[in-house]
């Protein structure tokens, strides 16, 4: 999988191809893709403490509007699989809260059970999203990069970013 400097972070970007970012066929299918990124530094911040950590995730955090040439089948099954994650991963979380509560002092069967659903949850969340959805992400110089899409799509956009103006 490759990687594409789209723009700058707290812009709104539309990438104007007809190259699904995920497969590389061609498609005029297109996805928006809402969210916020924040600087690679603050993740460092957890290693040290949780609170500087979300007190400076919520103030270095840009948002951004990502549109891309996504095909829906492809995208619709990223939207499943992290939903699928998540509700296992609520199932295991009131499992947890449940082996914890309704024992007699010997939840160790249910704690561990639900720990390992919690795992599960995990592993299927990654998997997921490494493999059918696209990262994106801000640069220390604030750029934006998308992450895991196609060479084909990546090859179309350096392309498309090379090609003189006219005007």
């Amino acid at each position: 999988m490759s990687t594409v400097k789209l723009g700058r972070t707290g812009s709104t970007v539309v990438v104007d191809l007809e190259v699904c970012v995920k497969t590389g066929l061609p498609t005029r299918e297109t996805v928006t893709i809402n969210g916020s990124t924040t600087p690679p530094w603050v993740s460092f911040l957890l290693l040290i403490t949780v609170l500087g950590y979300l007190f400076a995730s919520a103030m270095a955090s840009q948002k951004f509007r990502v549109t891309l040439p996504f095909t829906h089948a492809v995208y619709d099954r990223w939207k499943q699989g992290r939903r699928r994650a998540w509700l296992l991963g609520i199932v295991g979380l009131m499992g947890l809260v449940l082996a914890l509560v309704a024992s007699d002092g010997d939840a160790g069967a249910g704690v561990g059970a639900s720990v390992v659903v919690i795992v599960v949850a995990l592993v299927v969340g990654m998997s997921n999203g490494r493999r059918h959805g696209v990262g994106i992400v801000a640069t220390r110089h604030d750029d934006l990069v998308v992450t895991r899409v196609h060479p084909s799509f990546a090859a179309a956009v350096r392309e498309s970013v090379a090609e003189p103006l006219v005007g």
